[in-house]
């Protein structure tokens, strides 16, 4: 479990920037740094199961295709590239926050219905007045049957792989796109600022004319 990434945003900054539909820092993203590459992705959409195993109620669903270049391990001795199929479940953790809840399933390779890795990803925001949200991190690895002569390397492997993959997230890719969001965020403000500035600016000038134009008939 990684310790807990801390965010200087909103809860829906967030979620805007980190996990909608087309967000523009979206964790896959970032992960191609780490040799995972994102195939394909669906929006957000209701779900046909509607509860997780915990019982929690699942709000959307959706459905990403990815291609990952595996540890040198994995690679010589079950496959180089493993195609995965990733559903993610949405539910809510009160009114302060949500989660995420991801199946993975490996296809095409030897082995691949073998084992599934499953990762859960908690945000929430401890005081609405207050723009820090936390983010948190679990991984567990279940087998569906456990190939003995292969089960170390398959296990080692997603292990040494997700490893290398959440430290990159954590140290770099968190840290650097918050930096961008909060850029473009002071940018926006400066701008909303000058335009309301030059408005009321415009008004009161409006107001002079018309005070005078009123003056002088």
């Amino acid at each position: 479990m990684k310790p807990e990434f801390i965010f200087g945003l909103s809860l829906s900054e967030v979620w805007y920037n980190y996990f909608g539909n087309n967000a523009p820092f979206g964790i896959d993203f970032g992960l191609e740094a780490t040799g995972t590459e994102l195939v394909g992705m669906t929006d957000w959409a209701d779900s046909e199961v509607k509860n997780l195993a915990t019982g929690e109620e699942i709000i959307k669903t959706r459905i990403a295709h990815t291609r990952t270049h595996m540890p040198p391990i994995v690679a010589a001795t079950i496959a180089e590239y493993i195609p995965t199929e990733r559903n993610s479940y949405l539910t809510k953790m009160g009114h302060e926050g949500f989660a995420l809840e991801d199946y993975n399933r490996g296809y095409d390779f030897p082995f691949a219905e073998s084992f599934i890795n499953v990762f859960r990803i908690e945000v929430f925001q401890p005081d609405k007045k207050v723009k820090r949200c936390v983010l948190r991190y679990l991984w567990h690895f279940e087998w569906n049957y456990e190939p003995w002569l292969v089960s170390s390397v398959i296990y080692d492997g997603a292990k040494d792989k997700i490893d290398v993959s959440m430290d990159y997230l954590w140290e770099n890719y968190f840290p650097e796109s918050q930096e961008t969001i909060l850029k473009h965020k002071q940018l926006l403000d400066k701008q909303m600022a000058e335009a309301k500035s030059k408005k009321s600016s415009d008004a009161s000038e409006s107001l002079e004319t018309a005070f005078d134009e009123s003056e002088g008939s």
